[in-house]
């Protein structure tokens, strides 16, 4: 693509220039672009003046509808970015996974068997508010976070056991019993062994 800029339809130019609509004040000066569009006419590209982004306009197309679309996800974007820099100025670390969709339901299923919490406390209100709104929103059932707390249990199991079949020498196995006031009865397993790098260093 050409980004080179190009002389401009003039009705196209004096909207950017007199910013008859909000949203122009925030892109850059725009040009034309040599991608076409439907009808084989070269397109008006804005450029963003926060991401950057390259908007194509139709040049027959004077209402700036994408525009400003395109200019409220990228403010919410930004201040999404911002609270999150607050929350690191405060010693909170981490805030980055957040963005990342795929795992909240990991982190609701962590944050579940880490205490041996009830999955019933997912979405409750004193849940809610030590959460970000991105994991609020893609937040899963409480049958489908016992499903994946399940999966993460299963991935353990296999990993010890794999871990395990591969160990040459002794295995020690502590065992320990207890009953909760609830009349739940847990058994707990520890295994020692040592593993040797190939050095001195055990």
């Amino acid at each position: 693509m050409n980004h080179q800029l190009l002389p401009l339809p003039g009705k196209a130019n004096q909207l950017h220039q007199n910013s008859l609509s909000t949203a122009y004040s925030h892109y850059k000066l725009p040009f034309l672009s040599d991608q076409p569009d439907k009808h084989g006419r070269k397109m008006i590209v804005f450029p963003c003046k926060t991401c950057n982004t390259k908007i194509h306009h139709p040049t027959y197309n004077t209402s700036p509808t994408n525009l400003s679309k395109h200019v409220a996800n990228c403010l919410k974007q930004l201040q999404e970015v911002n609270d999150t820099t607050k929350l690191a100025a405060l010693g909170i670390s981490g805030t980055g996974l957040i963005f990342l969709i795929l795992q909240a339901p990991q982190l609701c299923a962590i944050w579940c068997t880490n205490k041996a919490r009830p999955f019933s406390a997912l979405g409750k209100e004193a849940h809610e508010n030590i959460l970000h709104p991105a994991v609020i929103k893609n937040m899963l059932r409480q049958k489908a976070v016992s499903h994946d707390i399940a999966r993460l249990y299963t991935l353990v199991q296999e990993s010890i056991i794999e871990s395990l079949k591969n160990h040459e020498g002794a295995i020690y196995l502590g065992l320990d019993a207890w009953q909760l006031p609830n009349g739940f009865d847990y058994l707990g397993t520890v295994i020692y062994f040592l593993v040797w790098d190939g050095t001195s260093n055990v």
